[in-house]
């Protein structure tokens, strides 16, 4: 009933828009001949603007399904998300299609557009990057480096030092997981690349994935299985930790943070049992669920064995409309958690019966809309994903590996 009254007013705003645009329409047709230019102009416009409201009212009633979780900003907000994505991402995948068409020149200019930016640091005025034109100069001039050649730099920035290697100070330092040498590096992450990455990366990979899952008419949330790190401090209060870790969310960035369930205030749970615990609760909540997601196939399948060990309790949960309060969260956590709670005995019905069935094929008996399982799943991973397959976590579902990230590099 909740989802027909919110249609019913897109509805209602198409049928105005219409009628306002006719309006305009008419004004415009009869206008006298010596109307002034600068209010037929008006009328124009308005009648423009009226008719995008109609199109983009009537568009939105066709979305569906709607997450279980939206409220109705959260599903406008949603909803104007995936048209942003959709025209941002499909023109980043179109300009990198055509980069792969002139690889040479795509990349020396970049080179040249990044040497420019960085050429007043004293990393860029020690190599002259000023007087580098070329890729042939740039390897004639710059030697061959390794991360020795940048730890004094690093170690300048973590203490505050600005314009070293950056204008200015990053927003975190990355710190890699020293798989290469044994020991971990620090790497600046600045604002530009994160945005660079949300542009450049994400939204196309989104675009990609929801024009391949047909996600399109759908304002559906995923669940991303994500835990906050035990975050460092450089002598400059610079955080420091991995890329993949996401920065703790304000409590107004989620009604940004609509296309996944689980609310921002879970990275303020340090214990992994028990952010996991959270996790689930929320995307149980939803029967619409569309994806789960995480940076490595081992995360998500330790929290499939969670779910299948805490499944009686997490129903017990959204019947109540509580949170375990066996949970050792902290107690302004557990309080704004709980606030997002209500009641379902319903839900925590379907789910019951599904769950005493076992957990085979578990997933899409108890979210019907969920297609795929997203993180890094090849090399050792692999291990992994035939685990998930063996007691039939995943089955029916797409297994894919759209990603890589390191502290150095994202490839995918």
């Amino acid at each position: 009933m909740k989802y027909k009254l919110r249609f019913s007013s897109s509805l209602a705003v198409c049928a105005v828009a219409v009628a306002v645009a006719f309006y305009f329409l008419i004004q415009f047709l009869y206008a006298e001949t010596d109307c002034h230019f600068g209010t037929q102009l008006l009328t124009v416009v308005l009648g423009l603007i009226a008719i995008l409201v109609a199109v983009s009212a009537f568009d939105y009633n066709q979305q569906w399904p709607i997450s279980a979780l939206h409220t109705s900003t959260n599903a406008f907000t949603h909803y104007v998300q995936l048209k942003i994505i959709r025209v941002v991402g499909w023109w980043k995948l179109r300009k990198l299609l055509q980069a792969t068409h002139h690889v040479s020149q795509a990349q020396e200019f970049f080179l040249m557009k990044t040497l420019k930016k960085y050429a007043m640091t004293e990393y860029g005025i020690k190599h002259k990057f000023s007087e580098i034109k070329s890729r042939e100069d740039f390897v004639r001039m710059h030697p061959i480096t390794s991360y020795s050649d940048y730890e004094e730099y690093m170690d300048r920035i973590a203490k505050g030092e600005t314009n070293v290697l950056l204008p200015g100070l990053p927003e975190r330092m990355g710190v890699s997981s020293g798989t290469t040498t044994g020991a971990s590096k620090m790497i600046p992450i600045c604002h530009e690349f994160l945005f660079q990455f949300l542009t450049e990366v994400l939204f196309p990979l989104m675009y990609v994935g929801a024009k391949e899952f047909e996600l399109h008419s759908k304002l559906v949330r995923g669940l991303f299985l994500t835990y906050a790190p035990k975050w460092r401090y450089t002598e400059a209060g610079i955080p420091m930790g991995p890329v993949s870790a996401p920065l703790k969310l304000t409590k107004a960035m989620d009604q940004f943070n609509v296309a996944f369930t689980s609310p921002s205030v879970c990275l303020d749970i340090t214990s992994e049992q028990e952010c996991t615990y959270i996790h689930w609760l929320f995307a149980l909540k939803d029967p619409y669920l569309c994806s789960i997601g995480a940076n490595f196939a081992s995360i998500v399948y330790y929290a499939f064995v969670h779910l299948e060990e805490n499944w009686p309790s997490l129903v017990d949960d959204i019947r109540l409309g509580r949170v375990n309060p066996d949970l050792d969260i902290p107690i302004g956590v557990r309080n704004t958690l709980n606030k997002l709670m209500k009641p379902n005995p319903q839900r925590a019905h379907e789910l019951e019966v599904e769950f005493k069935k076992g957990f085979d094929g578990i997933c899409l008996r108890i979210w019907p809309h969920c297609q795929q399982i997203a993180s890094v799943s090849t090399g050792p991973f692999v291990l992994y994903v035939d685990s998930m397959r063996e007691r039939s976590y995943s089955k029916g579902l797409t297994v894919t590996s759209p990603l890589y990230t390191s502290s150095e590099a994202f490839i995918g």
